[in-house]
């Protein structure tokens, strides 16, 4: 018996000290292809925000559609306390003009701190920006941050592709009171007990170790350059659900505008310009803009040839380019001021 622990001790050897490795003795971002990935958080039960807070990565990058290519692109970004990504925690004392609500575009996941939308609004408009953005569906969140509650900005901006749409993505709102301030239990979703004792029990320090043990950085690094990895696909549906969705998503950005109006919060929808599916985007501008103040490049904008998707994305990346967010800070800060 004491043969056969021996071996399997040695067998299993190797795996422990790579998790020692790297999580103790490799820098996070060892083995990912930009500082994304190195931040983001696996479990929403455990901190407050989507990224590891208090972070400051800088490192060369690649692009998300081709991590193996050239890291050519130098991008620093740092989160705050919170886990998002601003120098500094949102404030109770200062009046926010802009709350960012979005996706990884409004986060800025493969550009520099300096040309994040956040750092536009602020640098050539003089307004005061937060990000409140990760990826789908923790952004929805805010709605029960007491931060943003009891000093609510002048706007909300809310990203959203054509494809949020047809799936129902942003059509519901969490209800009830979270059972924590994470991201799970703010929006509504089930923690475990598990999960609640470490979020409220243990160091901010610990449970960085613990979601990175299960990220699993150094092995999806491998598969990655095995090209075992393959990228999410959205699942079919009918005419007749992508029709419920639509209507439900136009429905609730409606019944969210009147609930942020209540706080004396006015409400902006930016569609982005995305190919797909075919003629989504012109339904929601034209049954949306007469409802709720809108940023679109759909046909029928007048500045509609902005948004040529050879210029607006990043020829590897999935994600806006520098003179793209620019361009949208541009038209956020028209629709606010009712241009």
């Amino acid at each position: 018996m004491s043969y056969f622990f021996s071996r399997l001790f040695l067998v299993v050897l190797p795996l422990i000290v790579w998790q020692i490795v790297e999580l103790f003795i490799l820098p996070n971002n060892c083995f990912t292809f930009r500082p994304w990935e190195s931040l983001k958080i696996q479990n929403g039960s455990l901190f407050q925000g989507p990224f590891y807070p208090n972070q400051n990565v800088a490192m060369w990058a690649a692009g998300d559609l081709n991590p193996r290519g050239v890291r050519s692109k130098f991008v620093r970004f740092q989160t705050d306390r919170s886990g998002y990504r601003n120098h500094d925690d949102y404030a109770s004392d200062i009046k926010y003009d802009y709350l960012l609500v979005g996706d990884s575009n409004f986060a800025g996941a493969n550009v520099d701190d300096s040309d994040t939308l956040r750092a536009v609004l602020e640098n050539e408009y003089g307004k005061k920006a937060y990000t409140y953005a990760s990826s789908y569906p923790p952004t929805k969140s805010f709605l029960n941050d007491d931060r943003i509650t009891t000093n609510p900005p002048k706007f909300v901006v809310l990203d959203f592709r054509p494809e949020d749409v047809v799936f129902g993505r942003y059509a519901t709102w969490p209800k009830g009171k979270p059972v924590n301030q994470s991201q799970t239990a703010k929006l509504g979703e089930p923690v475990s007990l598990w999960e609640l004792f470490l979020f409220e029990n243990t160091s901010v320090a610990f449970r960085t170790i613990y979601d990175r043990a299960h990220a699993q950085l150094g092995y999806n690094f491998l598969r990655a350059r095995l090209k075992l990895a393959k990228r999410r696909q959205d699942p079919q549906l009918t005419v007749q659900e992508a029709e419920a969705n639509y209507h439900a998503v136009i429905e609730s950005m409606v019944t969210l505008r009147g609930r942020l109006q209540k706080q004396g919060t006015e409400l902006i929808v930016l569609l982005m310009p995305l190919p797909y599916p075919a003629g989504v985007g012109d339904l929601v501008a034209q049954n949306l803009e007469d409802r709720v103040p809108m940023v679109h490049w759909q046909a029928g904008s007048p500045y509609a040839a902005e948004a040529m998707q050879e210029s607006w994305y990043e020829p590897n990346d999935s994600h806006w380019r520098k003179s793209s967010i620019v361009c949208a800070a541009k038209r956020i800060v028209a629709a606010s001021e009712g241009r």
